[in-house]
């Protein structure tokens, strides 16, 4: 990304925060903002990439970052997964929640590119010295968000809903026997079961790597009414293939609305042995892209699923809102959830469908 696209980005992301599109009073005082801020943003990114640190030892980006929100009045939390920041404003608008998220760390990396601001920094990473250096454009983001929130301050009023910033500590990955500050890992959306595969096994190496390990949490995707992944598998033919890595749930999400999924999400929990998990979009997208299923309706749904046994853990994917989560949560409370069930031991097998032999 070049110098002279910070403002861009700053731009964007900001009417991304308004949920509109680029018009109106809103779009000309953001963009009037980000105007006067440019240099100061670029001043931000080349600091920044000066003075690089490598995963979970981001100390000074931090505390530029963390001081510079506190003076705009977000409220901020430090120390966050380490060394993470997160700052949160409340605009003067009624409105949702939207996260923006930045990365902290550079990579262990010697710099030979001559710029005035190239870094000098070194490291132990590992066990070995290195050089440090912000390659892959996280002195950018950091830069671009702190330019955003700026502006997002001096518009705090005219600002709908809240608004959450995070930097992420150790986005390229903690140092052998560190902490990354993830409590679990969910591979989801999954449509290529070959690519679910290969993911957990990437999740395997990075835990023998890492000496430890933490639950795994696995979500595929029925991509239409033909009640198959896209790669073609139907769902109990999905989970024969993925049961192996032994999760802690085995779900369903996106693609389609829960009246369509519903017949599957109750597939699964007749084959699945451990816990189920959903999470589905508020319906189908409609011709502008947006979804129509309200809260209410969706609950009623999701709520079906609890009193008939189907479910475990509950969640929303594609146009669900807070007050979609609410909905669930209150309609659900006190439904006594999905219970394991004792299936006869088989040699599970799958191709395209299932085929299970005893």
């Amino acid at each position: 990304m070049s110098e002279g696209s910070l403002k861009t980005s700053v731009f964007v992301i900001l009417l991304v925060v308004a949920g509109m599109p680029a018009h109106g009073e809103l779009d000309a005082a953001i963009a009037s903002e980000a105007a006067k801020i440019e240099a100061q943003v670029i001043a931000w990114r080349r600091d920044i990439h000066e003075h690089p640190e490598l995963s979970n030892r981001e100390f000074r980006t931090a505390k530029l970052v963390a001081e510079h929100l506190t003076k705009l009045g977000f409220e901020v939390r430090t120390e966050v997964g380490g060394t993470g920041v997160v700052g949160v404003l409340k605009g003067g608008l009624p409105g949702g929640v939207v996260a923006l998220r930045a990365e902290m760390d550079a990579l262990p990396v010697i710099e030979k590119t001559g710029l005035a601001y190239a870094s000098k920094e070194t490291g132990v990473y590992e066990g070995n010295a290195v050089g440090v250096m912000h390659a892959c454009g996280h002195d950018n983001h950091i830069a671009i968000l702190m330019g955003a929130a700026q502006v997002l301050a001096s518009l705090r009023e005219a600002v709908p809903g809240t608004v959450k910033l995070i930097f992420q500590p150790a986005e390229e990955g903690a140092p052998k026997g560190e902490e990354g500050g993830a409590d679990l890992i969910l591979i989801e959306t999954i449509f290529d079961t070959l690519n679910a595969k290969a993911a957990s096994f990437g999740v395997e190496e990075a835990f023998e790597q890492a000496g430890r390990t933490l639950p795994v949490m696995i979500s595929g995707t029925i991509t239409d009414a033909s009640g198959r992944t896209l790669s073609g598998q139907t769902t109990e033919a999905f989970y024969n293939s993925i049961r192996h890595i032994k999760p802690i749930s085995i779900g369903l999400n996106c693609a389609l609305g829960p009246d369509l999924l519903r017949q599957y999400v109750e597939e699964l929990s007749r084959v699945c042995e451990t816990f189920t998990s959903v999470h589905p979009n508020a319906g189908l997208p409609n011709e502008f892209g947006e979804y129509d299923l309200e809260a209410p309706e969706m609950a009623a749904e999701i709520i079906d699923w609890g009193k008939s046994g189907f479910i475990n853990i509950v969640g929303g994917c594609c146009g669900t809102t807070p007050a979609h989560i609410r909905a669930f949560a209150k309609g659900l409370a006190g439904v006594k959830p999905r219970q394991l069930p004792e299936l006869e031991v088989r040699m599970r097998l799958s191709g395209l469908e299932a085929c299970n032999l005893n």
